[in-house]
């Protein structure tokens, strides 16, 4: 069954939308080092690939006997281009969160609340 393009770019952004605050907190509130910079470094590594460069390499993994549901629905490209795109969305939500006083997040605590991270 072929899936139209807009639902699994749709599928790809809640996706993205899901993961990214949740990845993007882990990053601001890590030690400004060594470990930090390599851990950027690695997130950054799926936007130095091109584009056709990680479909092909998509399709040569995934199209193989037993997959053809999930070769053939909405969910390869969504990965795909939720693979793709992870990172920007980090990338921009981790520089807001740096930007957040942690007096903020610690008056949150007291309170009660948590993120769960």
């Amino acid at each position: 069954m072929n899936w139209p393009l807009p639902y699994s770019s749709a599928l790809a952004g809640v996706l993205v939308l899901g993961l990214a605050p949740f990845l993007a907190h882990l990053v601001p509130r890590g030690r400004p080092g060594r470990v930090t910079r390599a851990v950027m470094a690695v997130a950054a590594l799926p936007l130095l690939v091109p584009g056709v460069a990680t479909g092909l390499g998509a399709v040569q993994i995934f199209h193989r006997p037993g997959w053809e549901a999930f070769y053939e629905g909405p969910l390869l490209p969504a990965l795909v281009l939720g693979g793709r795109f992870l990172p920007l969305a980090v990338f921009l939500i981790a520089e807001r969160m740096a930007r957040t006083p942690r007096a903020n997040e610690e008056a949150g605590m007291l309170a009660g609340l948590s993120y769960p991270a």
